[in-house]
């Protein structure tokens, strides 16, 4: 195997990275914000965090495999 047959791979190790520290991220500050607009965090919390996340995640992977895709041979 060569190394452009593993290249579809590179960019899920720093995405995944950065999805993780992203979502850490919002876990902690998504709660506080919500306490300090007047809502309850119990109820509101969980979906917001799963849609930051989502989207960070797929962004972030998208990003780098843009940022990747100028290694691959032409063709």
């Amino acid at each position: 195997m060569t190394a452009w047959a593993c290249m579809p791979l590179l960019p899920d190790c720093p995405a995944t990275t950065g999805s993780r520290t992203a979502s850490a991220v919002y876990f902690a500050m998504v709660p506080i914000v919500l306490k300090a607009v007047g809502q309850d965090p119990a109820t509101s919390s969980s979906i917001v965090l799963t849609t930051f996340t989502d989207c960070g995640g797929f962004l972030s992977f998208l990003g780098l495999a843009t940022l990747l895709s100028s290694l691959l041979p032409p063709g």
